[in-house]
């Protein structure tokens, strides 16, 4: 039977005329509209119908394997071929921030920037995602970026919070590393760009406010701006798959073997090792006596979730063990947060759905079953449960029939372990039994 090809929404259709017209712009699209594949869709076309040889994308590392992710899934895109899919993919090279420069101390104790092998070419197409990571103008990766811009012919912005500054202020300072970007003789310094945009400093001399009309006529000349509300043809309910590549694969292995007392894990615990696994996922193992934290890119993907939307977020975990991590990683980055779990105050979601709570980490059990918590319409599962039941009723909490908003929900999944074989059981309406975790392991080559 032959799959029904997707076919571009409106607003993605319109990015597209856009940068068709234009060799540099900003798109600042809401988390949720899809970027990427308009960015993609574009290299497509330019592939074909262009000659266009090398296309370059710089992006935050934990999204680099995203970005293959969709790549290899334009194929279900009406007018995408496999032969054309082929060629992009030859022309196409993707990388992190950190991967596209190397830096040098010198004997003054400045450091000297130059572009790595890879990225010092020329390129017919650039992008950068996640832009506003750039927007730093001292920083290297702001400075390498730009080095790359002067080396390109189109270059094109990606992000939904071009100039969030945290508060829900705009920091129109990250004007100056993205537009030299999209037009790099724009400013000759950043005191130029100061002298036009800033209206006041400090005593340390740093701007502490903007001349916010010329900075939002600059805005509108250069960037095409998109909120989720503003998409009529959005389906009510996005299903979004992200990544996070596992970091910690000897500990992952040495749980896998069953190395037991390395980690203080009690053997009489039916199934415990297989769960474990789950857990080490995450970054976060309980053992007998504490909880052992990992390197998880789950907390890179984590931080660009909710710094990439103004809207509150629902988070559910399975394990305690990840509680304390998601929760200093939403106060880290300005979230107030609510707990809903077993010990948690009666009523607390209340903060969140009628409060000014903007984050609410709730455990599937907990805030599964009969809560409304449609204050949000951003729900990040950062790891599976379980139960397919309460996975089910998770989704639920957020989303209502006849509501006028779509609904996101982020999976944020590793692939390769029983993790992302409990993400498609569960998924798929089926419960994870101790058998499936113990199969699913003894088959996982590593």
């Amino acid at each position: 039977m032959t799959m029904e090809k997707k076919v571009l929404l409106d607003h993605q259709a319109y990015a597209l005329e856009i940068m068709a017209a234009n060799e540099a712009v900003g798109i600042a699209y809401d988390m949720g509209t899809g970027k990427t594949a308009i960015a993609l869709m574009h290299a497509y076309r330019g592939v074909q119908k262009r000659n266009v040889k090398r296309v370059l994308v710089v992006c935050p590392s934990n999204l680099v394997d995203n970005w293959h992710d969709k790549l290899d899934k334009l194929i279900e895109f009406e007018g995408v071929t496999p032969m054309g899919l082929k060629r992009l993919k030859e022309a196409i090279y993707i990388t992190s921030f950190q991967k596209t420069y190397k830096s040098e101390k010198l004997p003054s104790g400045r450091r000297r920037l130059s572009l790595r092998p890879e990225v010092d070419k020329m390129w017919d197409i650039f992008f950068v995602d996640e832009s506003q990571c750039i927007g730093a103008y001292n920083s290297l990766q702001t400075k390498a970026a730009y080095t790359i811009a002067t080396h390109s012919k189109e270059r094109y912005l990606l992000t939904g919070t071009p100039f969030h500054g945290g508060g829900g202020k705009e920091d129109y300072s990250k004007l100056y590393g993205q537009m030299r970007v999209i037009k790099p003789d724009i400013w000759r310094s950043w005191s130029e760009f100061c002298h036009k945009f800033v209206a006041s400093y400090d005593r340390w001399n740093k701007p502490t406010s903007y001349r916010v009309a010329d900075c939002k006529a600059l805005i509108e000349k250069y960037w095409i701006v998109c909120r989720l509300e503003q998409v009529v043809d959005m389906p009510d309910k996005v299903d979004n798959e992200l990544i996070c590549p596992l970091a910690e694969t000897k500990v992952y292995k040495d749980i896998r073997k069953g190395a037991i007392q390395e980690y203080d894990l009690n053997p009489e615990t039916g199934g415990f090792s297989y769960v474990k696994l789950l857990q080490i996922c995450s970054g976060s193992m309980k053992t007998e006596h504490d909880v052992m934290k990992f390197k998880t890119s789950k907390d890179d993907t984590l931080t660009d979730l909710i710094n990439g939307t103004e809207d509150k977020v629902v988070i559910f975990y399975q394990f305690t063990a990840s509680k304390d991590r998601i929760k200093e990683i939403c106060e880290q980055n300005g979230r107030k947060v609510v707990e809903v779990n077993g010990s948690s105050e009666k009523g607390s979601w209340k903060k969140f759905q009628y409060g000014d709570a903007t984050a609410c980490i709730a455990q599937y059990k907990s805030g599964g079953p009969g809560l409304d918590l449609f204050a949000s319409h951003t729900v990040i599962f950062f790891e599976p449960t379980l139960s397919a039941l309460l996975y089910s009723q998770a989704r639920g909490r957020v989303y209502r029939t006849g509501q006028t908003h779509t609904t996101l929900y982020y999976i944020l999944c590793t692939p390769g372990t029983v993790e992302q074989k409990a993400w498609n059981t569960v998924r798929n309406g089926e419960d994870v039994s101790s058998k499936m975790l113990d199969q699913w392991a003894r088959e996982e080559q590593f």
